[in-house]
């Protein structure tokens, strides 16, 4: 778990405070700082603890940047107080996790975030509208999830962002039109989920594009001349396994 909420009355509490081991007090399975104002970044040193399913790091008047919890264990659901962490929060990787439930629109408040990333885990519901809010937001990471319904078009007004990757999730209907906002994108990974319509050929207004994955979906239509003739789309260009037809337009090769 990632709050204090339901924490499980079988933990034995060690000789540190906010430490709680499992019964035979040999694995470190609850790290309970909140209300402690702690200051600095968490250490990586934290990833150590393999057996860790309680992180409550709530109501801290913190200075935090950075939170890494990447490649444990970590279950249940992300706690909407999850937007009351710092202000001075940049990045926040959560993926390879556990972690279950819908992403809390509430998270939105930490408007000095330039990376997220919650990918590899097992989040369902839909992505939130509210993420479009966080106006420094660079690189967004929700793949690998359960994520279903309709991209949010008002991620056409997130003006930095450059990397968005939704693939591998049931994400349904057409790819925004708003994209076409995105003078900064460089890697859109779309791929493997439910998508339908057509290309938007105002892709073709980012300039930037160097990799565009929109593969295993159910496209259809022609491939927009627009598009394949981006130049800057050099690296990676991949639409195959969709209901595409035509013919295969100059600058594709």
């Amino acid at each position: 778990m990632l709050s204090r909420a339901g924490i499980h009355q079988e933990f034995m509490y060690a000789n540190w405070l906010g430490v709680g081991c499992n019964i035979n007090r040999d694995q470190v399975v609850e790290l309970d700082l909140h209300g402690h104002s702690l200051r600095g970044t968490i250490s990586p040193a934290i990833s150590n603890l393999s057996h860790l399913t309680v992180l409550d790091l709530s109501v801290n008047s913190s200075n935090l940047q950075e939170l890494e919890l990447a490649g444990n264990n970590i279950g249940g659901e992300l706690p909407s107080i999850i937007g009351d962490l710092s202000s001075n929060l940049v990045q926040i990787q959560l993926d390879e996790n556990l972690i279950y439930g819908s992403i809390p629109p509430h998270i939105s408040n930490l408007v000095n975030l330039t990376l997220l990333n919650l990918s590899s885990n097992l989040l369902n519901g839909s992505i939130p509208s509210e993420l479009c809010r966080m106006g420094k937001l660079e690189r967004l990471y929700l793949s690998n999830n359960s994520l279903s319904a309709e991209i949010p078009s008002a991620f056409g007004n997130v003006p930095h962002l450059g990397l968005l990757d939704l693939s591998e999730n049931k994400l349904s209907g057409s790819i925004p039109d708003s994209f076409s906002n995105l003078s900064q994108l460089r890697r859109l990974l779309l791929y493997e989920n439910q998508l339908s319509g057509t290309i938007p050929s105002s892709l073709g207004k980012c300039i930037n594009l160097e990799i565009l994955d929109l593969s295993h979906n159910k496209i259809s239509g022609m491939i927009p001349s627009e598009v394949a003739g981006l130049r800057s789309l050099k690296l990676y260009l991949n639409l195959s396994s969709n209901h595409l037809q035509g013919p295969i337009p100059l600058g594709v090769e």
